[in-house]
């Protein structure tokens, strides 16, 4: 018995996570410009907790990391994102030092 659609419905069924996990991110933060604190270190734990899939935890990780390059170098900065931008900008050497492996 072959095991390759097996790891395909796997793979498929890892990916389907992952496009829910930026689909719910992207809802809140478009719907919490009021994000309490509270709110934000959860939702973190969550992330990093035991009880998220590790792979999703790399797509989640992969994806912050895309954001803090675009971040660094967007050219749309005001003072509601301007020490975001600076601290991207900062961070971006090391981002780029990592090419971050899909495993």
């Amino acid at each position: 018995m072959s095991k390759k659609p097996e790891l395909k419905s796997y793979q498929d069924n890892e990916m389907k996570q992952g496009i829910e996990l930026a689909e719910l991110v992207a809802k809140k933060v478009n719907t919490g410009y009021g994000m309490s604190g509270s709110f934000r270190k959860g939702f973190a734990a969550t992330i990093a907790g035991p009880k998220t899939h590790l792979t999703v935890q790399q797509l989640f990780f992969k994806l912050v990391q895309e954001c803090i390059k675009e971040m660094a170098n967007t050219r749309f900065v005001d003072g509601r994102n301007q020490d975001s931008h600076e601290f991207a900008k900062e961070c971006l050497p090391i981002v780029e030092k990592y090419d971050l492996p899909f495993i």
